[in-house]
This record gives C-alpha cells, structure tokens and sequence, in this order.
C-alpha cells in the first residue's frame, strides 16, 4: 500500500511545523505551501511549494504538483490567514483592494482548495475517508469589530466548511473547522498550541468516522492553576454555539485575591529591578566607561527589552505606520501572535510595564520587518546596481568597506543592528527606484523600494540616538534622498536636519585632525556630510526652510576630484557631478540666506535689488563651469530609458534653472504680477527675452525626454518645472503679443500633461496632492495667457 499524503496550506513555525511532524511521524508523505518555504515546517516536509495565498488561482496548480509527485492528498489542511488590523473608531478604514486580499487568503483560496481536494479524492478508493481540516478561531461566533476583515473572513469559511460537512457525510468526505478556547470558552489569542493542534488534527484524519466534540488534554500552567484545553471541532452535527467541554484538573481550593494583583506584583517587581539597574550603573559609573563602539551604537540609555511576539509586533509594526498598513500573509499561528494583542490593546487597559534587562546598551532592537530581505546572491545584484547608479555619482558609502561588510553581516541582517539594517535596505531602496527608470516599469520595482523604505523607516528612532556612528548618518541620508523623489517629501526635510545633526555631532563638519582615521576613511566622512550639506540647501530653498547647517560654522575640505565621464558621442560632456552640486548648493544657501530668510524680509527692496544682482553673476559663473546644456543632443522619445548619467544631468540642470528663477524674482528688472500660496508658488517674469525666461524655455523642453508615471526623478524635477512653467506663463500675460507667446504655450503644455497624469487616480502612480494643486495653478495661468493673446487678435488653437 502505497504511503498516504498529507497536504499543509499555510505551513508556519508554530501549527504548520507541529503538524508536519505529527503527520511525518506516521509515514505520511508531507508537501508544505507556504509564501516563504523556510523555516522547520519546510525543512522537515517531502515536497516544499511557494505560493501566494492572495492569488486564489495558484491553488489549483499546487493541488495538480503534489499529485503528480506524491499522489492524490488523503489530508488537506488550511492553515493560511491574512489581516489588518483597524482603529476602534473607524473600523471601515481599511482600503477596499486590502479587505479583497485577506478575504482572498482567508475564504476565496480556502474554497479553491476545498474545490480542488475533492475533485482529487474522486480518484481514491471508496473505502478512503479523505480529511479537510481549516484553522479556524473564535470570530465565527464571537465578532471583534478591530479585526473585521479576519472575522468576515472565518466566518464565511466556517459556513463553507459546515456546508460540506453536511453534503458530504455519505461519501465520508470530513471536512472540521477547528477552533481552540480557553478553559472559560474565550479566544486564546496568542497562546496557541501548536502540538495540541498536531495531535488532534492527526487524531480526526485516522478516524474513519467524523468527530464530535472531543477533547484534548494538555497542561497549561497559569497562576497556579492547570486545565485541560478542549481543541473543538465543528461538524454538520454539532451546534456552533454549544459551549466546549472541559474537564478542571482538581486542586486544593486558596484564598481567591483582589481583581488584579498580577499587574500589580509586576509593577512593584520591575521597579525593584529598575531601581536595582540604577544603581548598578551608578556604582559603576566611576570605574567602568561604557564601550561606544560596540556594534557601532552608544551607550546612552536604558533600552526596553523584549516582551514577546505579540507585543513587538504592536509597537514594532503598526505603531509605526497606522492601524491600515496590511500585514504580510501567513500561517494561522503567526498571523494570530500579532493581531489578537492589537485587540486586546484596543479593547482592554494597558499592558503592564514591560520588563528591563541589561545595562545601560541601546540594543539590540527588537523590531518587526515589513519585508524580508531577499536571499543574498539577489541581494548582491541589487546592491551592484545601486553602485553602479546612485552611488557612482554621489558616493554616499565606501564600495570597498560596504561589500566587506555584506559578505560578513548579510546573513544575519536585522533591526537589532539599526545602522547597518537600515543602510542595507537604504541601497536595495535606491536600486529598485533606479531600475524602475531604467525598465519603466514602476509598480513591481516600486513596490519593492517601498518595503525596503519600510525597513529601514522602521528604525529611524534609533539611528538618531547613534551619536558615533557613520553608518547611522549615511542611512538618514540615504533616506532623505529616496523621499526626495516621492509625492510627498516633506518628510526628508526631517531626515536631513537629523543627518546633519548627528553629523555635526560627530565633527564631520570640521577639518579632520584625526590621526587615528585612515586617509580613505577620513574621505568618506567628507563625502558623506557634503551629501548631507547639498541636501540640506536644496530642500531649504524649494521649501522655504532654514537650512541646518550654517557656511560660517563649518571648515571641512572638499571631497577629492573624482570625475565621472560622458562621452561626446551623446552630446555630453565629462561633469564632475558631486562637486558640481556642491557648488550649487553653495549658492542655494546663499539665495535662501540674503533673499528669502526673516532677516532677508527686513531688508529694503533695493538692498535686495543689488544682492540679487550680486548671486546672479555667481550663478552665471557656476554656470559657465559646468557643461550642461545637453538637451538639444538628448531630443529622443518619451518611452525610452534615461541613462543613469542623463538622469543626473537632468536634476542638476532643472535645479539651475530653479535657483535662478528664485535669484530673478529679485533683480530690479523683474516685475511680480502673480502671487500664490507659498514661497515656492510666487511668480515673477522677468523682461520678455531674459535670461531666466529662456533657460525657462530649456527647462520646458526637457519635459518631452522625461517619462511619464511615478518615477523618483519625476518628482524631482516637478517643483523646478512647475517655476519655470508658471513663470512662461506670466510671460505671456504681461507679453501677449512676443513672437515667442504662442511657441512657450506650446512648449507648457506637456508639462501640464504631466501634471494632470500625476494629480488624477490612473493607478499607476500615487495620487499626489501638490500636484494636483499644481495643475490648478498652471491650468488658471493657462487659461489668462490665452485670454491675453485673444485680446490682441491672435488667433489660438486650443487644446
């Protein structure tokens, strides 16, 4: 006779590992699906599938594997579930594409499976009494209104499983929803246990007969209680509503204590051990210095140990993001460890202080992973790309030092070393954001760099109390530059000044005197804060914010010349771009400093006349420096991809061009005839032929090279254009009869375009609300420069 096979959908480190063993134990032939396929439950099965409980369509195809290589399953067990939890006052908060995808994984798949396990047990014998077991728990019968869409879905399955039960007793088809309760009948939330699954789940499949509602004995010691845990079963017998039995193990009866003593006692025992930490570490204090350099962190406070799972999942996870950002999919007993405590939380007091362990360390952090990183040879790839485009240009890391460090660390990569976690998923980050240009193709590459962000968000709080750490101020940076090229990144003004900060803290901005440093890591320093510094002055400026870090408080060299070459072929020339942009900057904090600052606003208009005068002719001088008028060589189609090279000669060339439209609102020349909400909305045309209306021009046109959709240097370039284009545009007002009127309302109009695809729902990028108010301003100012021209005869064509 041929060995029975035991199929686990949702194979976990808790119930799925349990039950392959039980189920191995007994010479099944076992096949895992998991979305993973890691961990004990893998390892330990015949067969391993990777699969995506989201996609119902997937699991037709598992049934059609494990039949073909271990034969037709006697025993199918559901064990997948997805959730997201919600906030109490809004429990319709969750997005409808997120509340589709746990129905999916908690009903729709779990149909599909039922469907396929019983079109496959057609081909058994007659005498076979194939089983269907799913994981359920309490929500069928009991709602918890935080947990809708874990509910909606337990309860439509059980519905599915009873449904079957019943239609199928004849063909002794078993088909069991479990559900495991505490001795008062409650949920038990994250106390699950596996192997009691196992046993009974083993137990149901060698019977011949469908169970009723049997019992299962196993110790659970609490506050010196012991009780049996009844595993429930429901069958198209039974009553969903009929309580579980249990069977009290006798004890001696003791004095019953006030409602609750446990928090109580808890409370009172960590404060004896904090007080015991205190003055543990004032003893010591005179005699021991803590080590600084330990794993790159400091000593600098007590640090908040681990309480369990369930918790760190709460704090570490959803605390960070809000209540709607959908959980990964998971097994049963994983899926519950985190969710049922986030109820709980709502629902019930605060938990109990946690518990204090160690000394004065900051670490390691016990953090939850949004993503998992990917396995390393994908991981060195995407690493090489991020060297061979970010990188490559501004130097943010040492190639040398960072791929030591990944050989040596990768493998054990994790939120309890916060510097090195978040700069290794800083450059996955950057890589697919990078790809996603180079391939346009931004949603799955997106995606993916919105995970890695995720990550290494998720430990921003601890990288701020690194004050001797490089790699904690290379991941604030690196941070700041993707969110720079996001729809909304006001948020890396916040990373930057946190940079710089702890850059200045570490005296990056002062000539090093170190001798202890070696010469190349005394450049990477450099590097690193002059990264941070023209930054910090280009966010300054487009947002009209103090910068950080002020020219007259600072001493460190420049960065050694290192050139990154083009050849002319392209109509390119060789630009050294880091310390191009750093000249740049230089005069961003300038114009910011003597024109835009509270100290600027007091001064007399002529004043700022002639300082306006004084930063133009610097700027041109800049200009006359740097090579990068390539735009009438690069005229090619919108759907191509923009090398690396000419991605970063575009953001240089549009930044120019926004550092003097800022520079000429200024000049005596220069008229204001339009004003919107906010510094970076004000308009001020200059003569008809100015300089700034013609690089204004140049700047329109390099909009018919840029890609369409939600590309990082899209957002980037949009606050430049948006000047230059509003100020084409009031132009044409205050000049509506140039012979250049109807030519710049032309070169406008794909930026508007542009501006339209961003701000409306396509669904291929994010609906960004500063776009959509720039598309307002730009069609109004549209619509006046056309009325303009119609007043003086011209005729127009519109759009």
């Amino acid at each position: 006779m041929s060995a029975r096979v035991a199929l686990v959908l949702g194979a976990g480190s808790n119930i799925g590992a349990s039950i392959v063993k039980a189920f191995a134990a007994k010479n099944y032939k076992v096949a895992t699906v998991s979305r993973s396929n890691k961990g004990d439950a893998a390892s330990l099965s015949n067969l391993q599938i990777q699969s995506d409980f989201s996609d119902p369509e997937s699991i037709a195809k598992v049934f059609t594997q494990v039949e073909s290589e271990l034969g037709v399953p006697d025993v199918v067990i559901y064990n997948a579930a997805a959730a997201n939890a919600q906030d109490a006052s809004n429990i319709f908060g969750l997005p409808v594409t997120d509340f589709a995808r746990s129905l999916n994984v908690n009903t729709v798949s779990l149909y599909a499976a039922a469907q396929a396990a019983v079109s496959a047990w057609a081909k058994l014998p007659e005498s076979a009494s194939p089983t269907f077991i799913y994981t359920g728990n309490i929500l069928n019968v009991s709602p918890i209104p935080t947990l809708l869409d874990l509910g909606s879905g337990k309860s439509a399955s059980a519905h599915i499983i009873r449904s079957a039960a019943q239609i199928y007793k004849d063909k002794s088809f078993k088909f069991y929803y479990a559900d495991e309760r505490t001795a008062s009948g409650g949920p038990v939330y994250s106390n699950i246990n596996g192997p009691a699954h196992a046993d009974l789940y083993e137990h149901a499949a060698l019977m011949e007969e469908n169970l009723g509602t049997p019992d299962l004995s196993d110790a659970v010691a609490g506050d010196q209680v012991i009780v049996k845990v009844g595993l429930r079963f429901v069958s198209e017998e039974e009553d969903p509503m009929i309580p579980c039995h249990f069977t009290p193990i006798c004890m001696k009866k003791t004095r019953r204590k006030p409602p609750g003593f446990r928090q109580i006692q808890e409370l009172q025992d960590k404060l004896a051990q904090m007080e015991g930490l205190l003055e543990q570490a004032l003893a010591n204090q005179s005699s021991n210095e803590p080590d600084s350099s330990r794993n790159g962190q400091t000593m600098v406070g007590i640090r908040n140990a681990q309480v369990g799972e369930s918790t760190q999942g709460v704090r570490g996870g959803w605390g960070r993001t809000g209540a709607n950002r959908p959980t990964w999919v998971s097994d049963q007993d994983s899926e519950l460890q985190h969710l049922v405590m986030v109820d709980e939380a709502l629902r019930t007091p605060p938990h109990p202080v946690p518990s204090w362990k160690g000394g004065l360390a900051l670490g390691p952090f016990a953090r939850a992973s949004y993503l998992p990183l990917p396995n390393k040879s994908t991981a060195l790839s995407l690493v090489t790309d991020c060297f061979m485009s970010y990188n490559r240009f501004f130097p943010l890391f040492d190639e040398d030092d960072f791929m030591q460090q990944f050989h040596e660390q990768y493998s054990t990569s994790s939120p309890g070393s916060p510097a090195w976690w978040a700069c290794i998923n800083v450059v996955m980050c950057l890589a697919h954001r990078f790809r996603a240009m180079r391939t346009l193709n931004t949603a799955p590459e997106n995606a993916m760099a919105c995970g890695y962000l995720s990550n290494a968000l998720a430990v921003v709080s601890e990288l701020n109390m690194l004050v001797d750490s490089l790699p904690a101020v290379q991941a604030l940076v690196g941070m700041a530059v993707i969110l720079q090229g996001t729809p909304d990144p006001r948020a890396s003004s916040v990373l930057v000044a946190a940079a710089v900060r702890l850059a200045q803290s570490m005296g990056l901005h002062r000539a090093t005197k170190d001798p202890t440093l070696k010469p190349m890591q005394i450049e990477q320093r450099r590097r690193v804060f002059w990264i941070a510094y023209f930054l910090d002055r280009d966010i300054s400026l487009r947002m009209g914010q103090p910068f950080a870090q002020d020219d007259e408080d600072m001493d460190v060299e420049l960065p050694e010349d290192s050139l990154c070459g083009i050849s002319r072929d392209q109509g390119l020339c060789s630009v050294n771009f880091f310390n191009s942009r750093i000249g740049l900057a230089v005069i961003q904090g300038q114009v910011y400093k003597k024109l835009y600052s509270v100290h600027a606003s007091r001064q007399p208009e002529t004043q700022k006349g002639i300082i306006a005068q004084e930063l133009s002719s610097v700027l041109a001088y800049w200009k006359s420096s740097v090579p990068i008028d390539f735009e009438e060589y690069m005229m090619v189609q919108r759907q191509s991809a923009l090398s690396v090279e000419t991605v970063h000669l575009l953001i240089m060339r549009v930044t120019y061009v926004n550092c003097l439209i800022m520079i000429d609102r200024y000049l005596p020349s220069t008229v204001n005839i339009i004003e919107h909400a906010g510094m970076g909305s004000q308009v001020a045309p200059g003569a008809q032929e100015s300089l700034c209306i013609t690089e204004s021009r140049k700047a329109m046109r390099l909009i018919d090279i840029t890609p369409i959709g939600d590309y990082a240097c899209v957002w980037m370039l949009l606050h430049p254009c948006f000047s230059a284009a509003t100020l084409l545009l009031a132009n044409i007002i205050q000049h509506p009869i140039s012979p250049q009127a109807q030519l710049d309302l032309s070169i406008v109009e794909p930026f508007l375009h542009l501006l339209e695809f961003l701000a409306g729902r396509h669904g291929e990028c994010t609906q960004s609300t500063e776009a959509k108010r720039m598309h307002g301003v730009c069609r109004d100012l549209e619509c006046q420069a056309r009325e303009a021209m119609a007043r003086t005869g011209l005729s127009l064509i519109w759009a």
